[in-house]
C-alpha cells in the first residue's frame, strides 16, 4: 500500500472513531438527535474525504484528457451535493439537530488538525 492510501486511512478510521464515540456519549448522555446529527455530519465528511482522495489521485495518475476535466467537476459537484444534503435534511427533520450536523462536517478536519500537532499522522520515514 502506498503512502497516500495508508495516511487516508489512518485519517478516515481516525476520523470514523472519533464520530462513534461523540455519538455514543451523546446518546448515553440523552442527546439522541445531536447524535443523529453528528452521525449524518460525519458520513457526509468521510465520503468527502474519499471523493477529495480519488479526485487527488486520478489528477496525479490519472489521464489529462477532456474525460478527467468532466470527472473531477462531477466529483466535485457530488461531493457538494452530499454536503447540501445533509445540511437540509438537518435542517427540516426535528430528529436530527442541525448544529450537531454542522460540526460533524468537521470531523475529518479536526483529526486532521490533532494528527499534525500530535505528530501521529506524520511519516515515519
Amino acid at each position: 500500500m502506498d503512502r497516500g492510501r495508508s495516511y487516508i486511512r489512518l485519517v478516515f478510521f481516525g476520523s470514523l472513531v472519533l464520530i462513534v464515540i461523540l455519538a455514543g456519549v451523546l446518546m448515553v448522555t440523552g442527546y439522541p438527535a445531536r447524535a443523529r446529527g453528528l452521525i449524518l455530519g460525519g458520513a457526509a465528511s468521510l465520503t468527502n474525504l474519499l471523493l477529495t482522495a480519488a479526485a487527488v489521485r486520478g489528477q496525479v495518475w490519472g489521464s489529462s484528457g477532456k474525460g478527467f476535466r468532466f470527472g473531477a467537476a462531477g466529483a466535485y459537484a457530488a461531493r457538494m451535493g452530499i454536503t447540501a444534503a445533509a445540511l437540509i435534511f438537518g435542517a427540516l427533520d426535528a430528529r436530527v439537530s442541525f448544529w450537531a450536523v454542522v460540526i460533524g462536517l468537521f470531523s475529518v478536519q479536526v483529526v486532521l488538525v490533532a494528527g499534525t500537532l500530535t505528530g501521529l499522522t506524520e511519516r515515519k520515514d
